[in-house]
């Protein structure tokens, strides 16, 4: 008995000597443990007595990469401006769009068995070097200003961002207590590319043309430079965010003094 999505299983096995089952993750393919078969039909055993106690429930043998490979959903990475290009040192607003819990419910030897992912932690890569760890997911800006993962970039050029998102595990048998999963399951969502640009302001009207924005495709010599400067950045969603936003206004007060 097999109930599977992408690469693994959730596979009902049992002891060769005493027929005891349980059921387990395993990749697709992969050879059955020694001392286990699969799972055999049994013959109708007769009605048991009112007063019998009831059958046990099957045992879960879960693993991280089964679960992770079984019910997630990576998020997708989205940014403001949205734009192909993004102006050099104006902050840019990061988030994951996706759910942060995800279930996934079968099942197996008669019985519901509900797996269930919580995204823990949030890896961004932003391409010139810098990074963050997240345990939070993020948000849009407002009209207050960006949301509370930003990043600008000092250089021209194209740039690429990933998350890589962690997760951790639980499972439960018919609506019962959920029970931990051992380990954690860290997945890559799909990269984006975008440019940085160095814009300058001019004038516009009846005797200036306004030109069109151009973003050259991208090249092995149009990547843009990492930031000498580079560093990682630990935010968690219990801290304030004054000192983000105190972090902004100094990157805003240097641009000033530059122009």
């Amino acid at each position: 008995m097999v109930s599977s999505c992408g690469v693994a299983e959730l596979t009902c096995l049992e002891d060769s000597v005493t027929g005891a089952r349980s059921v387990a993750y395993r990749r697709r393919g992969s050879p059955v443990p020694e001392g286990m078969r699969p799972c055999t039909a049994k013959p109708a055993e007769p009605a048991k007595p009112a007063a019998q106690e009831a059958e046990a429930l099957p045992t879960v043998e879960a693993n991280a990469t089964g679960f992770g490979e079984l019910v997630i959903t990576p998020p997708t990475g989205m940014r403001a401006p949205g734009f192909d290009y993004v102006p050099v040192r104006i902050p840019i607003t990061y988030w994951a769009k996706g759910d942060e819990v995800q279930t996934h419910t079968q099942t197996i030897l008669g019985h519901e068995v509900t797996i269930t992912a919580r995204a823990e932690s949030y890896e961004w890569d932003l391409g010139d070097g810098n990074t963050l760890t997240t345990t939070f997911p993020g948000g849009a800006p407002t009209k207050k200003g960006p949301g509370a993962i930003f990043h600008y970039y000092r250089f021209q050029g194209w740039y690429q961002v990933t998350i890589r998102t962690t997760y951790s595990g639980s499972y439960s048998i018919d609506g019962g207590e959920e029970i931990p999963i051992d380990g954690t399951v860290t997945l890559g969502s799909e990269p984006g590319w975008f440019y940085s640009k160095s814009l300058r302001a001019r004038l516009t009207g009846e005797n200036y043309e306004a030109k069109p924005i151009e973003v050259p495709p991208r090249t092995a010599e149009n990547l843009g430079r990492k930031d000498p400067a580079a560093e990682h950045r630990d935010l968690t969603e219990a801290m304030n965010d004054r000192a983000e936003k105190k972090r902004l206004d100094r990157i805003r007060e240097r641009g000033a003094r530059r122009r």
